[in-house]
């Protein structure tokens, strides 16, 4: 099958990555286990994940080489042992981290709730998008609010003159901690800060554990925390979709990518200027 492959990311995965038409099929793809589905990827989407635990050096001996990352795909079932799937049947959804596989021909997703039906209404181009970046947004901000909620996220300026008038704080990048330490200024009492992290250094690792764990009598802020740990859920994939098909949610895609050009698009990601997501076309 055609797949991007690495077998090591010493110098970035955006220089060590190979092209193949050769490629294994995915493990039990030709004996599938119970709750499983073969997909023939049409689409995939890359996010900062694929690659910052494929080149974190005690993450990297976890992989099977070679590798194939990627986690957010789009495509056809093949072959199912779920009974709400059948052949043919346009799904999307992510695979699982350290399984990854998604930049490949075939897809092998483990459970319901990493591969579910698409509208037809919905491209797979769009629906590529959705495993990672819009399951994260949903999870930050639908269970946190409610109508008549005030949502900031992360990209105001002029906060501390806002004075502490939101409910909810959505902090995607957790670039500067201080947006946190000094949330009190501009987060009612109630509210919540929801950050989702995706830097895996010791500062940052060590910022966001002050912030979980201190009281506020030892130093710890004045204002409710949350890590999103961002799961894979059957019902919030399909409350996506139904967005996506009445036009109330389109992903904003920057360029799409063939899939031996997919060195490329981890470079521009690495570059950090994106404005969309990038997509791979398998």
């Amino acid at each position: 099958m055609k797949a991007s492959q690495w077998t090591t990311t010493s110098g970035g995965i955006e220089k060590t990555l190979k092209y193949t038409t050769s490629a294994k099929l995915p493990k039990n793809a030709n004996n599938l286990p119970a709750k499983s589905t073969l997909v023939k990827v049409s689409h995939a989407s890359i996010n900062p994940v694929d690659y910052k635990l494929a080149e974190l050096p005690i993450i990297n001996r976890f992989f099977t080489k070679p590798a194939i990352p990627g986690l957010d795909y789009a495509g056809t079932v093949v072959a199912t042992t779920l009974p709400h799937l059948k052949p043919g049947d346009r799904v999307f959804g992510k695979s699982q981290p350290l399984a990854f596989g998604s930049t490949a021909e075939y897809l092998v997703i483990s459970g319901a709730d990493g591969c579910v039906a698409l509208p037809d209404e919905v491209s797979f181009e769009q629906a590529a998008c959705v495993g990672v970046a819009g399951l994260t947004a949903y999870e930050s901000i639908a269970p946190f609010v409610k109508p008549g909620s005030k949502v900031l996220i992360n990209g105001g300026s002029a906060l501390k003159r806002s004075g502490n008038q939101f409910d909810l704080i959505v902090d995607n990048v957790f670039a500067e901690p201080q947006l946190y330490w000094q949330s009190h200024h501009y987060l009612k009492p109630s509210g919540r800060f929801v950050t989702v992290t995706s830097q895996f250094t010791i500062h940052s690792i060590a910022n966001l554990t002050g912030i979980l764990t201190l009281p506020k009598w030892l130093g710890g802020g004045s204002r409710k925390a949350q890590f999103l740990g961002v799961g894979t859920k059957k019902d919030e994939f399909e409350t996506i979709a139904r967005l996506m098909k009445e036009g109330k949610v389109k992903a904003q895609i920057e360029e799409v990518f063939p899939l031996d050009k997919l060195g490329e698009a981890f470079a521009r990601l690495k570059a950090g200027r994106t404005r969309g997501k990038l997509v791979i076309r398998i």
